[in-house]
């Protein structure tokens, strides 16, 4: 038989982390394979010379292998600094979602506190979390590596004026005997405190975890599916620049907004998560305005649902979801719109 001579390679190139060289690699490793496999009565050299090829460009491949595991692997050491909402995520997942000298700091301002209604006790407890807790923010900016461009220093001040806020309204203590002796349940805790949904969320994410406290997750997404807001949760894979799985309780809870919806979700790796999503309008709303809706999901691993009033009993159903298209194996889903990176 004809040996097809495009099939063999000139030389052997020097290992490369570019696509282009990873490609002509595995594909010379997978034409070799094939002369091997379809020819078998090639001349013993020529034989050798597949065997050499086949040999060469697997080394070749592990050497890019163990490149790209290294890039990633510095990534991860850089904390995924990739943008400023990266950054001051990265901030947040260093401190565990907890900033002790704000809680410390909160607890004694909040006696300042004595707004009646709602609206006027949110605004006075960001103005006193600015006036008395501004410098402090400042000071743990400056000190956290994770934080280093200007626009993610802005983000940053925001967000931990935001938990300021949250902790003046809801003194870590406090909250964390109110939301056990409730079950943790979001919209009792909203009412008890006079707090936003997603002050409690947030509130949740920042409670010291042991083994009967639960630790949660927090998502929050646009009307587009876009996830604005994130704080993870350990075994939980999200992702940062895509939308997640259609399937994750995250979107549905729209058709039905300022109702807490709860799945049980079961990921590709055997995991298990409850989550807890509640859609609300945000903005000025009246005649002719369009109703701008976020959605706010909380995340909790199944063992720690247990300790909540969400915990799920048996009759309730598993829903196999994934992370996003491009990384989920689950190859039979019907709601898949993207092939998976991997094959």
């Amino acid at each position: 038989a004809t040996l097809p001579s495009l099939l063999l390679p000139a030389a052997i190139g020097p290992p490369d982390t570019n696509t282009t060289g990873m490609l002509s690699r595995i594909a010379a490793v997978r034409s070799a394979a094939e002369i091997l496999t379809e020819y078998p009565d090639i001349p013993a050299d020529r034989r050798d010379r597949f065997h050499r090829i086949v040999h060469q460009e697997s080394q070749g491949l592990s050497d890019v292998g163990e490149a790209l595991a290294a890039y990633f692997d510095k990534l991860g050491e850089a904390d995924r600094t990739l943008t400023p909402l990266d950054e001051v995520e990265a901030l947040f997942d260093a401190r565990e979602n907890r900033f002790d000298e704000i809680e410390a700091e909160a607890a004694a301002v909040g006696q300042l506190l004595n707004d009646p209604t709602i609206a006027s006790r949110r605004d006075k407890a960001r103005a006193l979390a600015e006036e008395h807790l501004g410098s402090l923010i400042d000071n743990i900016i400056k000190q956290q590596p994770q934080v280093e461009t200007a626009p993610a220093r802005a983000r940053a001040r925001t967000a931990l004026l935001s938990y300021a806020t949250g902790a003046i309204l809801a003194p870590i203590a406090t909250f964390r005997l109110r939301a056990a002796a409730l079950g943790y349940d979001i919209e009792a805790l909203a009412g008890v405190f006079s707090l936003g949904i997603e002050t409690v969320c947030h509130r949740l994410t920042a409670l010291p975890t042991d083994a009967t406290t639960p630790r949660f997750g927090y998502f929050r997404t646009n009307a587009a599916g876009t996830i604005i807001e994130m704080h993870g949760l350990p075994g939980l894979v999200a992702p940062r620049y895509a939308s997640a799985c259609p399937l994750w309780v995250l979107y549905r809870a729209q058709q039905s907004p300022e109702a807490v919806i709860r799945q049980r979700a079961l990921f590709p790796s055997g995991a298990r998560f409850v989550f807890l999503a509640r859609a609300r309008n945000t903005g000025l709303t009246g005649f002719g305005r369009p109703r701008h809706y976020v959605t706010d999901m909380l995340a909790i691993s199944e063992m720690d649902a247990r300790l909540t009033v969400y915990a799920p009993d048996a009759g309730v159903p598993v829903e196999e979801v994934g992370p996003a298209c491009r990384i989920c194996p689950r190859r039979t889903c019907e709601h898949r719109v993207e092939d998976p990176l991997a094959g």
